[in-house]
Order: C-alpha cells, then sequence, then structure tokens
C-alpha cells in the first residue's frame, strides 16, 4: 500500500502505521509517540470530525494506557461533535492528600485537567469551564505541593 494512499477519513490511523512503518524501514525519520498517535486515532474512527483535525487529536498530550485520560479525550471530542459543552467531570475535582495513594490520584487529576486545556485550546468551548479547570489546576497544584511538605505524615498502605 502507498503511503498515505487512503483517502477515507476514518483510515488515519492505518495513515500513521504507514508512516511509522517507512520510517523505521528507512530510519530517516523519528516520529515520537507514533505508537500513541495511532492508538487514539484509532479511538477517534467513530468520531465525524475531517482527518487534519483528528491528526491534532492524535498529537494530543495523552498516556494511551490511562483508562481516564482516554475518557477525558473522548468524552470532550464526543461533546464538542455534538455541539454540547465539554466540561470537566466529576471525578477530576481535587481534594486535599491524606495518603501517598491520594497524592498520586492528586497527580493524575492534573495531567487530566492539563489534557482537557489541552483540548480546550485547539477546540474552544465554554470559557466558563475554561476558567474552572483553570481555577482546579490551580487547586491541584496547592493539594500536591501541600502534600509533598508534610509527606512525613501521609498514611502509606504497602504490602511487603
Amino acid at each position: 500500500t502507498k503511503y498515505g494512499s487512503s483517502h477515507d477519513e476514518n483510515e488515519l490511523h492505518k495513515t500513521i502505521r504507514q508512516f511509522s512503518e517507512m520510517a523505521t524501514l528507512q530510519g530517516d525519520f523519528f516520529l515520537c509517540r507514533k505508537k500513541s498517535m495511532e492508538d487514539v486515532a484509532r479511538w477517534l474512527i467513530e468520531i465525524p470530525l475531517p482527518a487534519p483535525e483528528k491528526f491534532m487529536l492524535a498529537l494530543s498530550p495523552i498516556n494511551e494506557g490511562c483508562q481516564r485520560s482516554k475518557n477525558v479525550l473522548l468524552r470532550y471530542v464526543q461533546k464538542y461533535v455534538n455541539g454540547e459543552v465539554p466540561g470537566l467531570h466529576r471525578t477530576m475535582r481535587p481534594k486535599a492528600a491524606t495518603s501517598f495513594d491520594h497524592l498520586t490520584n492528586l497527580c493524575n487529576i492534573y495531567q487530566e485537567i492539563d489534557l482537557f486545556l489541552w483540548l480546550h485550546g485547539k477546540f474552544p468551548s465554554n470559557a466558563v469551564e475554561q476558567i474552572s479547570a483553570l481555577s482546579m489546576k490551580q487547586d491541584t497544584i496547592n493539594f500536591i505541593n501541600d502534600a509533598l511538605h508534610k509527606a512525613d505524615k501521609l498514611s502509606l498502605n504497602h504490602d511487603y
């Protein structure tokens, strides 16, 4: 198959895979996160967006192995495509950490809010949601910093 020969809007993941194979064989190119890009493009097969917008989404700062990040991306895109206002999910509300598990969760929440803001920057929606996300991001940073300052007092659940 010729590289990039597919003109189907839903075949972006195949085009990325073809480019990856060509780049690997010739060794002339290095495209970081190519597996991540292919995975994200595959998630977007059923989303009615043009290929350039899907490609932009494939470049998103996402951990493709994290289901919560995938949910943030797909929820945002689906609401955007449907003409609805993408907002932050209630599970993304930060709270003060009382354990190292909670601190880890705060770091995950930070990553999810950051992804939401990246998506909002590429596919703008409601300014109120953006302001809310920025405020939550700052709250998350503060909670993380507070937890790090009192790390010696946080509980640690482990099995040795």
